[in-house]
């Protein structure tokens, strides 16, 4: 058995289109603006040990990206955080890069204003992804300072804005590879260095750590090399980085979400130093993996146990209505295996309820006494028929069940006569407690598609433990009339 088939978000996890979804299944729509015109802001996080670093630091620039961009999301960013903390937690990985990504969204036909488009939010987790893996750091990293490519100017595209702008990026990739380097090293165009492909940039030079102060996004992993070196008594220095000074550097190195402090042995084809990873990059190294899981800096994540993902919930319904087929459609949508049971043979067929996993003609008692045992907490039982042969029976035979959610459809008239007959049956306040009847949270709801909605609704507030009223605890029309 594969890790997918027990968790089918172990390879990683995307919330698209308001859904967490496999990684495998996530896709954007082409027409989006962020995928059309690179017109987006994003952000990654690390998660390392299950604790995700810093991760308020990176949701903060996020934010001032978006707003920088004139972004307005529809979700706020603490819904945006929290979607995101989800996607590490459905794939169980301990280890993982996440990214949140707001986009422009999609424009109506024709249009090219983007003030009349709304922004389109994606997020999502996978496993860690190395800058450079640390194998290949022990062998030593070469760098080039490239001469073709400058970095494209910050009073066209704002560097403190996290961005896909990497046309200038890609082609210093490939100018590095062509000079036998590994990664590049980009200048302003006038002798000082910026940045590279997704990591800042350090020297030591004559005892002093420099990175520059412009021209550059400033990373979080950067921030954090730069409060450890003024927190040492090594002297820190946030200002003009020239080419001329990393020639001579004593150390060189990179910082990045993807592998923290990354040590350079070679630059344009020389040794740096002895050759060999310096001992301030080493020792900021070290200091940078022993923070991931400080408290002050992680953000751990909770994450979903094994039975999450090997039983799949399930959803019983007993009684053959329109109301039935909508609510297999809603059940679908949050993933439950789900079985339609009546006793009418001409009503009761999967060409009625094609949706369904399973459609069977028998009554309420003799199924639940074959499937009974197997349900639990997280799966329901919905009671849509409207017969006194029938639901009663299906209501007594679900209580003697630990189905977590146990709805039942009926007029305020017809529940009361049914809680009257249940307690006839001898079933007690604590029991008749677990009937949600009438079934649904009061929205309002009138056709078959907002029923559904209300039902599914009730049963992920009773979940989630969270305040929703339900039919069952209000007065009033269950279908009100509407102006």
């Amino acid at each position: 058995m594969s890790a997918t088939d027990v968790n089918p978000f172990a390879g990683g996890c995307a919330w698209i289109d308001g859904e967490f979804v496999p990684i495998a299944e996530a896709n954007i729509p082409i027409m989006d603006w962020g995928f059309l015109h690179s017109d987006l802001t994003y952000d990654v996080v690390s998660a390392w040990h299950g604790n995700l670093f810093r991760l308020d630091d990176h949701m903060a620039r996020f934010e001032r990206g978006c707003h920088k961009l004139r972004l307005e999301p529809s979700l706020t960013f603490g819904e945006m955080r929290d979607i995101l903390i989800e996607t590490v937690a459905l794939s169980g990985l301990r280890d993982t890069y996440s990214e949140v990504v707001l986009t422009r969204g999609i424009a109506p036909q024709g249009v090219r204003d983007p003030r009349q488009l709304q922004a389109r939010f994606y997020a999502y987790s996978v496993p860690y992804v190395w800058l450079v893996r640390p194998e290949d750091q022990e062998k030593g990293v070469a760098l080039a300072i490239v001469q073709q490519v400058e970095r494209i100017s910050s009073r066209s595209v704002d560097p403190t804005i996290k961005n896909f702008h990497w046309g200038d990026l890609t082609r210093a990739l490939f100018e590095a590879y062509d000079e036998g380097a590994l990664l590049p090293a980009l200048t302003d165009g006038h002798g000082l260095i910026t940045e590279g492909a997704g990591y800042n940039i350090f020297a030591v030079v004559d005892g002093r750590v420099h990175t520059p102060a412009v021209g550059v996004l400033e990373g979080v992993t950067r921030k954090t090399v730069i409060e450890l070196v003024t927190a040492s008594e090594t002297e820190m220095v946030v200002g003009d980085l020239s080419v001329g000074m990393m020639h001579r550097a004593e150390e060189v190195f990179l910082s990045s979400t993807g592998g923290g402090v990354i040590p350079i042995t070679i630059l344009d084809g020389r040794p740096v130093g002895d050759g060999r990873a310096g001992p301030i990059a080493l020792w900021l190294q070290q200091a940078y993996w022993e923070l991931q899981d400080d408290p002050r800096y992680a953000t751990p994540v909770t994450y979903r146990d094994s039975e999450t993902f090997t039983t799949p919930r399930r959803m019983v319904i007993f009684g053959v209505t329109e109301f039935t087929a909508a609510l297999v459609r809603a059940a679908k949508l949050l993933r439950y295996q789900v079985t339609v049971c009546d006793t009418s043979e001409t009503s009761t067929s999967r060409e009625r309820f094609p949706g369904a996993d399973e459609v069977v003609v028998d009554s309420p008692q003799r199924y639940l006494d074959r499937v009974g045992e197997h349900l639990g907490p997280r799966d329901a039982v919905c009671v849509l028929a409207h017969d006194h042969t029938t639901d009663v029976p299906a209501i007594v035979a679900a209580l003697g069940t630990g189905v977590g959610y146990l709805g039942v459809m009926g007029s305020r008239d017809h529940t009361a006569e049914r809680m009257q007959r249940l307690r006839e049956e001898g079933f007690d306040e604590s029991a008749l407690a677990r009937v949600m009847a009438p079934i649904g949270i009061d929205i309002g709801a009138r056709t078959h598609e907002e029923t559904a909605i209300a039902i599914v609704a009730e049963i992920i507030a009773l979940e989630a433990n969270v305040s929703a009223r339900s039919l069952r605890d209000s007065t009033g029309p269950i279908h009100p009339t509407r102006t």
